[in-house]
Formats: structure tokens, C-alpha cells, sequence
């Protein structure tokens, strides 16, 4: 029995499932690996992308304030974070299509973090990139 396609969105090299509603009018993506539920919603994978942008900069300010990590830590006394365990499974699919995986991850927190601490206004530039699994 095959696997159902499961659509995933790097947004500042974080991992997001994106969904649709029934009509394909609404997108929704949440982000996975975080030590909380984040998520956003858009009309258009562009348009999603950057309000994943968005959630996820003001998602790490709040972090920054309360002093706590944005990943989720790996149960059962494991070392590391959810969101390793979330490339691994994804690093085959995207290296099929010719992206390399951790260098994408790298350029986008790199870009996230430049925009949160230029704090420029307004909504955040989105630049997700989409890998089905």
C-alpha cells in the first residue's frame, strides 16, 4: 500500500506540513519540531510562505523573551531535537529532487535570522521551498 503524499515546506529551515481545504481556496502549514504549535495560513504558496516567515520570527522573539528553546527536545532521555530526527526522513526525498537538504536548512536560518534582528516591519519575505515525501 503506498504513502500518501505528504507536502512539506523548509520556511527559515524549519519543517511545515501544508494543507489544503476542501475547495484548495485555503492553505494551511504548521510548523513541526517546535517546542510549540505554530502555524499560518494563505491563500497562495507564496503567500504562505511568507506568513510562515512571519510566524516563525515572532515565534522565536517570544522564545527569546521567556528564555526557552524553540525546538522540541527528543523524548525518553535522548540527546538532540525532533526536528533532526524531521530531516533525516526528508534529506532522501529532497536529494531525489536535487536539493541538498542541510544546505538549504543553513541558508534559510541564515536569512531568518538577518531579517529578526533588522526588524524591518511589516510582513516577513518568504522564500519556502516545497518537497513532497
Amino acid at each position: 500500500m503506498p504513502m500518501p503524499v505528504q507536502d512539506i515546506m523548509l520556511i527559515g529551515g524549519v519543517p511545515a506540513t501544508v494543507t489544503q481545504n476542501e475547495t484548495g481556496s485555503l492553505m494551511r502549514g504548521v510548523f513541526m519540531g517546535l517546542n510549540a504549535h505554530v502555524d499560518f495560513y494563505a491563500s497562495t504558496r507564496s503567500e504562505l510562505a511568507t506568513q510562515g516567515t512571519t510566524a516563525l520570527v515572532d515565534f522565536f522573539a517570544v522564545c527569546r523573551r521567556t528564555n526557552r528553546s524553540p525546538l522540541k527536545p527528543r523524548g525518553n532521555g535522548q540527546v538532540g531535537y525532533v526536528v533532526e530526527d524531521i530531516y533525516q526522513a526528508m534529506e532522501e526525498a529532497a536529494r531525489r529532487r536535487g536539493i541538498d537538504l542541510y544546505r538549504v536548512v543553513r541558508e534559510q536560518a541564515h536569512a531568518l535570522e538577518f531579517h529578526a534582528s533588522h526588524d524591518r516591519g511589516g510582513q516577513a519575505d518568504g522564500a519556502g521551498i516545497l518537497i513532497s515525501l
